[in-house]
């Protein structure tokens, strides 16, 4: 029994490490980090196969079969999670107010973000627009300095693979550094 036990657990770990993995080596695949996703793809591989014949050994195991399943589903999460913390991830926010766009950019960097005012036309006449870029982690910061400012702001987001100079805060040291090239 503690050996079936042991199976399983091991079985898990594999499961939960390769799908990080993979969540990882995907990551870096849209950054166009090509040595990176060959050595992560590499490990990934040789984990999955360990994992898989663990399983297809013992079909007959409940255990196994809970174990590889569970490990995927919390690989995944754990692949996030790790990508979240390790990498930094920007968005830029475009902001349109029909009365208070000037006061958004202000409100915008009051915050400590850098933000460009720019005027537009909409279906019922001119309305100011903001753009901003942070870090992924200060999107509630600034969202929240925007609907402070105008409730009714229209506020739309994308995530950007790359930035180069502009008003951003350095990248952090170390890992960090490496994975974000």
């Amino acid at each position: 029994m503690l050996e079936s036990i042991s199976v399983a657990l091991g079985i898990f770990v594999l499961r939960v490490l390769g799908n990080t993995i993979t969540t990882l080596r995907l990551v870096m695949l849209a950054r166009g980090r090509t040595g990176m996703v060959f050595i992560l793809g590499a490990c990934e591989s040789l984990i999955f196969a360990i994992a898989l014949g663990s399983v297809v050994n013992n079909l007959h195991s409940i255990l196994n079969l809970a174990a590889y399943s569970l490990g995927f589903a919390t690989g995944g999460n754990v692949g996030i999670w790790l990508e979240r913390k390790l990498t930094t991830g920007y968005i830029t926010l475009h902001i349109v107010s029909t009365a208070k766009g000037h006061e958004i950019a202000m409100a915008i960097r009051a915050a400590g973000f850098g933000a460009t005012e720019f005027m537009g036309l909409g279906a019922e006449g001119e309305v100011m627009m903001v753009e901003s870029t942070v870090e992924r982690k200060n999107l509630a910061a600034c969202t929240a300095a925007i609907q402070q400012t105008d409730p009714q702001a229209f506020i739309t987001t994308h995530a950007l693979q790359s930035t180069r100079r502009g008003y951003i805060p350095a990248v952090r040291p170390g890992l960090a550094r490496f994975l974000n090239r």
